[in-house]
């Protein structure tokens, strides 16, 4: 099983690598995850510049 998770870098809800953090303490390998840190907020699909980063990635990923 693969994972991707995204982060926004200025979230201040959630840190940064507590995802991260979280699914390593259950027991998930961390090269089963791709974590990405993209410069948003805790609504990353929320600004347009960020959506364009993020196509290419998520397109790639579900290859």
């Amino acid at each position: 099983m693969k994972i991707m998770v995204l982060s926004g870098y200025y979230d201040l809800a959630v840190p940064a690598l507590a995802a991260w953090y979280a699914l390593v303490h259950a027991g998930v390998s961390p090269a089963q995850m791709q974590y990405e840190i993209l410069p948003a907020g805790h609504s990353i699909f929320a600004d347009p510049s960020v959506r364009k980063q993020l196509q290419p990635q998520l397109t790639e990923f579900l290859k």
